[in-house]
Order: structure tokens, then sequence, then C-alpha cells
């Protein structure tokens, strides 16, 4: 018996009741023949597709790699899969299965039944990275042809994809790459993803440098073929190259050269700065200079400043404190260039350096000397004054009494009243000598002093109770708000005549009207340690008075007690021990005088908990 022939509208319903989907297209994919399955399996009935480009339905991130490898005539037997979007705007991931015709293409299309949704959610991701990756991505059979390659090959290289899709690896010219790929494809168990630089030669003929990534693809126990990736590193070389030729210049430098990225991360130090700091370029790599060098005396308005002028990518000098590996402290000047590539983009920074802790010390020398010679110079004013006033005066009334004993000897009236003048007169001489003498006692220790450790409290005490008799017979009270662990290294004797000179000074100008109140405090400042020493008395008009308060002789109140000679002491051995004083006061309200230790001086006296 013959066989019934068989009907299209038979192959239409067989296809129906199945799963599959026929495309036929021409060679512009427009299709010619939808089956009717497509109602069934994507929404559209067969009419709504026919006449249009079935690649227009696929996944925008995954329409060049199905299409790369659907029509690719050397690809080697197995399955596409990709999302083809439905009538309700929805995504379905297919199977896709594509001959030839030669007018055309016949496409047979599933539903990817057995793919899982993890499964479905990792070939999204493969297909997204593929598709958006900046690099060159492709994939290599295992007979060595290119199967999917990105877009970014024409960006890259001047190819398009259908340029390189089915042609052999050795399209690409690069000696390196062509030895990578044949290993990797020889080896059928080695699992290992390989990175490696290579020159290959553009569509025009132009050399460009790529750092491919090759990994090897298997499923289960069988090698598939290769993914790589490949990434364009010619500005990376451009300016490696550039800084192979500062190495080169600053290498030979005698001054030290370091050199950072754009974000200030070292990349290189000459030899010269291993030696001045002892940071070698191992120790410096990867890490800012500031990191490196910098210390708590590192001046913090210098370190702000240097952080403005690097996020303006602005050149600038600077002096700074910086610190060598060792711990040890030292100054360093530094000019700090930015370098730009030919776009105007910040590549690098570029650094010279020298280590100027040598002229830093002559240079506070030099101040010290300075600030000595006119101390000098003042010395010599005040006892150029002594001479000419305190001096001559008594000379002159000695000169005067010996002649007029000379003419009345014989008178003993006023002989024994020349005589008592005569003593008042000489008393008055030694009492200048004796100033003088404990001026230049203290200008002549001056850098030699002798130091030790001195707690306040005590010093103080000590003072308050060689004048507990005075200080109770006016109704004073004192107030020491110094802790007794608090110590100054200096010189003893000047520190008590210093605090004694003030506690003096107070009960001389107290406000007879009120009972005198006297306070010692202590405060410590981030520059500098002071000791107030306050009271309640008179009170100074500073606007009226202030040169005159510490000079010698320069009393402002002629009906007190003394010479004038006790605050210029003090100023005066605060000066030897290298401190200063300072004072504020309100008249009628009271005197502050403010003892100032400096920190930042290695000279200075030192403050320390008593032992």
């Amino acid at each position: 018996m013959d066989k019934p022939a068989l009907t299209t509208a038979f192959y239409e319903t067989l296809l129906l009741q199945s799963n599959l989907l026929v495309f036929v297209s021409d060679q512009e994919c427009v299709l010619t023949y939808v089956s009717e399955s497509s109602e069934a399996i994507l929404g559209y009935p067969p009419q709504q597709l026919t006449g249009k480009k079935w690649t227009d339905y696929l996944h925008p991130q995954e329409a060049d790699i199905i299409k790369t490898c659907t029509f690719n005539k050397y690809k080697e037997p197995g399955t596409t899969y990709g999302h083809l979007r439905t009538a309700t705007g929805n995504w379905l991931l297919m199977e896709f299965n594509c001959n030839s015709t030669g007018q055309g293409f016949v496409v047979i299309l599933k539903k990817a039944a057995s793919q899982s949704a993890g499964a479905t959610k990792d070939l999204s991701y493969y297909h997204a990275l593929f598709s958006t990756h900046p690099g060159f991505v492709f994939t290599i059979s295992m007979g060595g042809i290119f199967e999917k390659v990105n877009t970014n090959v024409l960006q890259l290289l001047g190819y398009t994809t259908d340029h390189v899709a089915g042609q052999p690896y050795t399209l690409l010219s690069g000696a390196a790459f062509q030895k990578e790929i044949e290993h990797t494809l020889k080896n059928l168990t080695d699992r290992n993803p390989s990175f490696f630089e290579d020159t290959i030669l553009t569509a025009a003929g132009v050399p460009k440098a790529l750092r491919f990534v090759i990994v090897p693809v298997f499923l289960d126990e069988k090698k598939l073929g290769i993914l790589g990736i490949a990434r364009d590193i010619s500005a990376e070389q451009a300016a490696r190259r550039e800084l192979e030729k500062l190495s080169l210049v600053a290498s030979k430098a005698v001054s030290c050269v370091l050199i950072t990225d754009a974000a200030g991360k070292t990349e290189w130090v000459n030899d010269e700065f291993t030696r001045v700091t002892g940071y070698t370029l191992q120790d410096a790599m990867g890490i800012t200079p500031g990191q490196l060098l910098q210390g708590k005396d590192t001046d913090t308005a210098t370190i702000q400043f240097m952080r403005e002028k690097i996020r303006a990518a602005e050149p600038f000098y600077v002096e700074v404190i910086n610190y060598r590996k060792n711990g040890e402290k030292f100054w360093f000047n530094m000019d700090i260039i930015p370098l730009f590539d030919a776009g105007g983009n910040l590549i690098q920074f570029f650094a010279i350096q020298n280590d100027i802790d040598e002229r830093k010390k002559t240079q506070e020398k030099m101040r010290l000397l300075t600030e000595d010679l006119i101390r000098h110079n003042k010395d010599l004013q005040q006892f150029i004054y002594i001479v000419s006033h305190n001096l001559r005066a008594p000379v002159a009334n000695i000169l005067g009494l010996t002649s007029i004993l000379e003419n009345y000897h014989n008178s003993p009236e006023v002989v024994n009243r020349t005589i008592r003048n005569l003593k008042q007169t000489s008393v008055g001489l030694d009492t200048v000598i004796k100033d003088l003498n404990e001026i230049l006692s203290v200008r002549n220790a001056n850098g030699l002093v002798k130091y030790e450790k001195v707690s306040f409290k005590v010093i103080c005490q000590e003072i308050i109770n060689s004048l507990k008799g005075k200080l109770e017979s006016i109704n004073a009270s004192v107030t020491i708000a110094i802790p007794a662990r608090i110590c100054v290294t200096a010189n003893r004797a000047f520190l008590y005549s210093i605090f004694f000179n003030l506690i003096t000074n107070a009960i001389k100008y107290r406000n007879r009207h009120r009972p005198l109140q006297i306070t010692i405090r202590y405060i410590s400042l981030k520059t500098r340690y002071e000791i107030s020493v306050s009271d309640n008395g008179k009170g100074i008009d500073l606007e009226k008075n202030s040169n005159q308060l510490f000079k010698l002789y320069g009393k402002i109140d002629r009906q007190a007690e003394g010479r004038g000679i006790g605050l210029y002491m003090v100023k005066t051995q605060m000066e030897a021990i290298n401190g200063t004083i300072k004072v504020e006061s309100q008249p009628g309200e009271g005197t502050t005088f403010i003892l100032c230790f400096r920190k930042t001086r290695a000279s200075l006296p030192k403050l320390t908990p008593a032992s």
C-alpha cells in the first residue's frame, strides 16, 4: 500500500503540538516563515512576526553574541542560549540551532526548560559581562577558531565582529598571544589561567600593547575552549617608559627624589632618599610620603597646606619636619611638581627633597645668638644708665663731701655732719654696685646655669613659709593650685628668686582696703607650660606703664617699698633659663604675671612628673 502524502498542514499540526518554534529568514534575518507554535510559545501570531527581523526580538545585551555564534559557519556543533522578548514584554530563555540554506537561515528554537532559575541567572550575568565588558572579550574553540567576539574589538583593533568570528586565532599577530593559545589548546588538563602582555597589529597595521587574561573553559572534565579578555595598556606603557626615564635621571641626583601616582601613592624613590631617610623603595611603595615620614612634631598647618596643593594639582615648595626610619627627627625641604599627560590629565607627582637639618640648626643658633646679642645690648644700655645716673650722683657727692672735709677739717660739727653724709652716700653707692653684681651674675651664668628637678609646689611653699609672719600681719592668703607631681628642670636659685620677687611684689602693691589674695596656678598648653601668679592688689595701668614695667629701677609707684629692680631681675632670670614672662592687669582689680616655658625647644626647662 502506498504511504499517504504528508501535507503542510500535517507538519504545522505537528509543530503546534511540540515545543519547537521554527523561523525561516533571508540573509538579512527578515522572517519569511514562522511556525504556528509562535503564539503558544511567545504570544505572537505568525503573521505578526512575518516580515520582521527575528534578531530585533533578542535581548540587547545578548544580540551581538547570539548573532556571532549562530551565523558562524565554523562553529562546532552545540547549542546557543539567549533570551527572546515575548508579547507580554518578558524575556524567555531559548535554545538556538541555526542552519544556513544558502539563501537564508532556518532557526529552530525551543524553551530552555532544562535550565534552572539559577542557571538562567548565571547565563544572564555571563552575557552581560561578555557584552558590556570594557575590554576585548572573545572565545576560542578547541579547533582554534574565534567563536564569540564582543563589539570592543572594533574600538581596540579596528576589526568588526564579523571579521574576527570564524577566523583562526592566528589572525592576531602577537607571538606571545599565539604561543599561549597554542599551549592552552594542546594541554587538555591544565585549568590554570594565564596572564601576559603582547603587542598586536590593528586592522590598520598599527602596533597596540594589550594585556591578556586567558581562561580555559571546562564542562565536567572536558575542555570546551578558551575565554579571553584583552585590555589596552598603551597609556600604561607610555607612563612606565616616562617613569623609567625620570628614574634614570633621578637615580644619579644628589637630592632625594620621590615619584608618586596621581593619588599620591609612592611609585619610586632614588638611592639618596633611602640613604637620608632609611626607607627603601620596598618600604615606600604604595604608601603616601606623609604616612611614611610625618610624625608628632610635623606642623599641622604645613600638612594641610600640602594636602590642598596636591588636591589642586599645583606645584609648591615647603620646609617641614619629617622622621627617619630610625625615629630621628629632621628638616626636609620639598619641591613638588605635578605631571600631566598630553590630554591634561594628572598622572604623577615628582618630588625633589633635601635634608636641611644642619641649615635649620645653624639658623636656630644664629637666632639664639641674635637674641643674646640683643639682650647684651640692652644690658649695655642699662649699665650706661647706671653709670651715668646711679653711680655718677653718689661719686659726685663723695667728691663734694671730701672737699668739705679738706676745707672745714677744723670744725668738728661740719666734719661730723659731713662724715654722716659720706657714710649715707657710700651705702647708696654700695647698693648700686650690689645691683650691678647681681645682674652680672645672672647674665654671666646664662648658658652655664646648673639645672635640677624642682617641684613648683615645694619651692612656692618654702617662700610662703619664709614670709609667713609678714603675710599673717597683713591678713593675706596664698593658694598654690599646682599638683605636687609637677616639676620643672631648671636652675633652683633662679626659680626661687623669680617666685620670691613676684610674691613680695604682690605684698608691696596690695590694696590696703581689702585682704590680699595670691593664687599660683599651673597650666599645660599645646606649645608651652604656664605658671601664673595672680593677686587682687592695686593693679597696673599697662597703657601708661608697660614700657617701664620690666626696666631696671623702673618703679611705677614711687611711694612703694623697693628700688625697682625686682621685676627686672624676674625677666632677666626667666630669659637665663630660656623662659618668658608676660603680665595682665587692670587698675583696682589686681595683676597676673604669667611665666611661660615653651615646649618646642630642646634647650628649654623641661616639665616632668615628680619621681
